[in-house]
This record gives C-alpha cells, sequence and structure tokens, in this order.
C-alpha cells in the first residue's frame, strides 16, 4: 500500500507501474480473504451443534455480520 501511495504522488504518475501495483494489491487482499474463510470453514467443522448456535447467537447479538 505504501509503494502505491508513493507511485500516486510522483509526477508525471505511471500509469503502468500504478495499475501493477493496484492488481499485486488485489492480488494480496484476495488470497488474505480465501485464508480467513478457509480458517473459519475449518474451525467451524471442529464445534459443536451447541457451540455454533452460540455463536450464532453472539453475532446476531452484535448487530450481525460484519
Amino acid at each position: 500500500m505504501e509503494e502505491l501511495r508513493k507511485l500516486l504522488e510522483t509526477t508525471p504518475v505511471d500509469e503502468e507501474k500504478v495499475k501493477a501495483q493496484a492488481e499485486e494489491l488485489g492480488e494480496l487482499q484476495a488470497e488474505a480473504f480465501v485464508d480467513k474463510v478457509l480458517t473459519i470453514a475449518k474451525t467451524r467443522m471442529t464445534l459443536s451443534p451447541e457451540q455454533l448456535e452460540r455463536i450464532r447467537k453472539l453475532v446476531a447479538s452484535k448487530g450481525g455480520r460484519r
């Protein structure tokens, strides 16, 4: 993110470098999201139905999902 910010501060802006940096950042964000979802899925498989219900109630009491 810092690299992208620096690229945007240059004059003139090198559009190709900005695009490449933005694509790399997007790929990293996608990988992080997939890792998060897989971790949640694996964790859920280890929980009992009662534990899952407690989590559902807790999430609902906090105003739903973020």
